[in-house]
């Protein structure tokens, strides 16, 4: 239910996941299928709600996890979920990751992903916030920029795919990047409605192509 949102964007919201996420929904088929894992390492080995479960019991008691779920708001449907893991306190950085199972908006991934971000930042007092990408996934890379997103490097032939190895792309916001965006927005993009957020995405991503030379 919206009431129990932590942090609300324009189509979706994100709150504590319970226990009846995994145990009523899709939550662990979401890792078995080849659809929505293409791009991720998992879909290896079959996921069962069992091991979901105590994935979720492990990360909410995780200190330095923050799990959530990320719901649409309309129709308060179970999407996916976003975490901030190896949050270092004293490093003051966090690994981002987020998986999208559900039929969902355009915008919805890349608010989960502001959403998380500046509260990881404003809140969690972060200062670097991380993720890795499979080579493939330029135009969602460069998308991020409009978040502050810098590509800061790569994994050559770190995973392997459907008989292929694959490259992952690396990259990183940090804490003074993301605030700049927020003076120069008047409060961060997610202040514009979701198709002023797309069209800076998307003018981030056709940016980062240019800069790769396509």
């Amino acid at each position: 239910m919206k009431e129990h949102a932590f942090l609300e964007g324009h189509t979706v919201y994100l709150r504590s996941p319970v226990e009846g996420d995994v145990i009523d929904g899709n939550w662990h088929a979401w890792y078995n299928d080849a659809h929505v894992t293409r791009f991720t390492s998992h879909g290896t080995f079959p996921s069962t709600r069992e091991a979901q479960l105590e994935y979720l019991r492990a990360g909410l008691a995780d200190t330095n996890r923050l799990i959530l779920a990320i719901v649409a708001s309309e129709g308060d449907r179970l999407i996916g979920n976003i975490s901030l893991q190896k949050i270092n306190p004293i490093h003051r950085r966090a690994e981002i990751a987020l998986i999208l199972g559900e039929k969902h908006s355009k915008t919805a991934g890349l608010e989960a992903m502001a959403l998380l971000v500046g509260h990881g930042f404003r809140r969690l007092n972060l200062n670097r916030i991380y993720a890795g990408a499979r080579h493939g996934l330029d135009v969602w890379v460069g998308m991020l920029g409009a978040l502050g997103f810098r590509v800061e490097g790569r994994q050559e032939q770190h995973l392997l795919r459907d008989n292929k190895y694959w490259d992952i792309v690396l990259f990183r916001v940090l804490a003074n990047e993301y605030f700049e965006i927020e003076d120069s927005t008047e409060g961060g993009l997610l202040r514009c409605g979701p198709e002023e957020l797309f069209g800076a995405a998307m003018k981030s991503a056709r940016e980062h192509a240019r800069s790769k030379g396509r």
